[in-house]
């Protein structure tokens, strides 16, 4: 589906199914310019799960033994109390959750940008959520946009 259902999103808050990434890059932040006219071979539009004014898009690639994962957001508000987190998802029998990092604020929109060395296309939904900065979990809490990787 294009929206998580809330058995999905009470999974996601269970510990056993994160993942990590030891093969992680540092995200370039040359990609950003031209977000518009990448071509990538996964794209999500991302809606706000709130009914908020919140949106998004996320591309997802895999070439030459790298996955990249850029995704803009926007309607986000500035809060020194809270983070904005990024989650790959694997949704099916036996769930799994990335977690790809948080948003940084830059030349007036909200980013994600992560690199890997792990062929991580078949996550096939990207989710992202609030997260107080005093909670020490890694566990992802309130869900704010999702979106479905579709094939370009």
């Amino acid at each position: 589906g294009l929206i998580m259902n809330s058995a999905q999103i009470a999974a996601m808050a269970d510990p056993t199914v994160l993942r990590n990434d030891p093969l992680v890059k540092q995200g370039r932040e040359s990609s950003l310019s031209n977000f518009s006219s990448l071509r990538y071979l996964y794209t999500a539009a991302l809606a706000d799960v709130t009914a908020g004014d919140r949106y998004g898009m996320a591309k997802a690639n895999w070439q030459n033994g790298v996955y990249t994962l850029l995704v803009k957001m926007g309607g986000l508000v500035e809060d020194d109390a809270v983070s904005y987190q990024g989650w790959l998802v694997r949704r099916g029998a036996s769930m799994e959750v990335l977690p790809v990092g948080e948003a940084k604020f830059i030349d007036g929109d909200w980013w994600i940008i992560y690199e890997s060395e792990t062929d991580w296309t078949v996550f096939d939904f990207f989710v992202l959520t609030q997260e107080s900065r005093e909670d020490a979990s890694l566990s992802p809490t309130v869900h704010l946009l999702g979106g479905g990787f579709q094939a370009n």
